[in-house]
């Protein structure tokens, strides 16, 4: 299992607590591929977030991250760790290639909030 722990951050913790959209770009995400790598920590950068509706009702959204990383490992769960936000378990795919980097793909599907803002 592969460990990623992200710095605190500010601009973080906004994307987590509305939506992903805010951290594409960023590469601060930091990654402990113990299979592939050793000890050796593997910088993940987010390029693409895509969130839409699962059904007609819209009580669920389906959120795509897509990382490109240096280094490629095969499918994996990871640990995402958060010193303000704590633990998130991800689960991600190769999924292509893009600039001599790897893709990959963790899919999170969770309820829309119905709640009055």
């Amino acid at each position: 299992m592969t460990e990623c722990i992200l710095p605190s951050t500010e601009r973080l913790k906004a994307a987590v607590n509305t939506n992903f959209e805010a951290l594409t770009g960023e590469n601060d995400e930091q990654s402990h591929d113990e299979q592939s790598k050793g000890d050796s920590a593997i910088t993940l950068t987010l390029t693409e977030v895509n969130i839409s509706s699962i059904s007609d009702t819209a009580d669920y959204e389906n959120i795509s991250l897509v990382f490109t990383c240096e280094y490629t490992f095969p499918q994996q769960t990871i640990n995402v760790t958060h010193a303000e936000l704590g633990s998130l378990t991800l689960f991600l795919v190769p999924v292509g290639n893009q600039e001599e980097k790897t893709q990959y793909e963790a899919l999170i599907n969770r309820e829309v909030s119905t709640e009055a803002a």
